[in-house]
């Protein structure tokens, strides 16, 4: 089966199966998504079965299975990896090299963080297939994946004053921004919140657990008086749809929200993103003596290893720490004197 192929005559994208040719419709994501739905089980996985058959396999239990961000997530890297290798490859024949060759040759000066995601999504498309029985080994555990850069991006009060400072006070992106500070909540929480999500006895927003991250609870965002004051205001506006939307009247999208940051970066000479307002809000609650499991709870999280792990910017409080060390010693000052 030939891959997606443009027909100028028909303005349309078209695959080949069983020498007929199918019509996929004019856009070209919308394409590739029916094309991977009919490629998909297709033919058993055997000894011949090559890496695109078992990329679609995958791409339609994804789509069956997870969000469409998700969904999109792999598939753009997939596409990618696949065009690479060719439809032909073999999955008998893969091995961890392709996926080494596929990394330093197309994406050779990109950050190993985005080539660490890269390299995941491919070994997770042979994980799944090892789980579902389709394979016996995934034949590219064994890559070497870049190392992920870790996040160390933290405002202090003084350039959240100026970020503030740079925003106009009525600009659609104020309130989002200020709600992610005042609330630590991820960026694509904040993005799908409506009037409907807002429990006002609470003071609280709630997402359902579908709209939930890992879908096994719902998402609970506890809101302070300045980020009620905010959702109050936008669920007057707008009682229906999200609440947090460009000067279009459009939601934000991730795109649009990154390179808004990006311009800001350029002006206030250092680090922010939407992300860096939930690592200071971390970071402050535990500065302010709040526990680690309570700061995870509020931001999310299930347990407070994230937290720690990625979130908490101490090493950059140098009086803080030296602080906690002296209530650390304190006994042992006593027991010595």
């Amino acid at each position: 089966m030939r891959k997606p192929f443009w027909k100028k005559s028909h303005q349309s994208w078209y695959c080949e199966l069983d020498r007929k040719q199918i019509r996929l419709g004019p856009d070209k994501e919308e394409a590739e998504r029916e094309y991977h739905l009919l490629m998909a089980d297709r033919e058993p996985v055997t000894s011949r079965t090559t890496v695109i058959t078992l990329v679609d396999q995958f791409l339609w239990w994804t789509q069956k299975n997870r969000n469409e961000q998700t969904y999109e997530w792999y598939r753009l890297r997939c596409q990618s990896f696949v065009d690479f290798v060719g439809p032909k490859l073999l999955v008998v024949n893969l091995k961890p090299i392709n996926v080494t060759h596929w990394l330093e040759r197309k994406y050779d000066g990109r950050s190993d963080t985005y080539r660490n995601g890269l390299c995941r999504a491919v070994i997770r498309v042979f994980n799944w297939a090892q789980r579902q029985g389709l394979i016996r080994h995934n034949p590219v555990a064994g890559v070497e994946r870049p190392s992920v850069e870790a996040r160390e991006t933290y405002l202090t009060a003084a350039q959240w004053k100026r970020l503030k400072a740079e925003v106009k006070t009525e600009s659609p992106f104020y309130d989002f921004m200020v709600f992610l500070r005042e609330t630590g909540c991820r960026p694509q929480e904040a993005r799908i919140i409506e009037a409907r999500h807002w429990d006002r006895a609470g003071h609280r927003v709630i997402l359902e657990r579908k709209m939930s991250k890992g879908k096994k609870f719902k998402r609970v965002i506890r809101l302070n008086d300045v980020a009620r004051e905010i959702v109050k205001k936008l669920a007057l506006k707008r009682p229906e749809g999200p609440l947090f939307v460009n000067k279009f009247g459009r939601a934000w999208r991730k795109k649009s929200i990154v390179e808004r940051f990006s311009k800001l970066e350029k002006t206030l000479g250092f680090d922010v993103s939407a992300y860096t307002l939930r690592h200071t809000f971390c970071t402050d609650a535990l500065l302010a003596g709040v526990d680690p499991m309570t700061v995870a709870t509020l931001m999310g999280h299930c347990n407070a290893s994230m937290v720690m792990r990625v979130y908490g910017h101490l090493a950059q409080h140098d009086d803080f720490l030296a602080k906690k060390l002296k209530q650390a010693t304190q006994s042992l000052s006593v027991e010595t004197a």
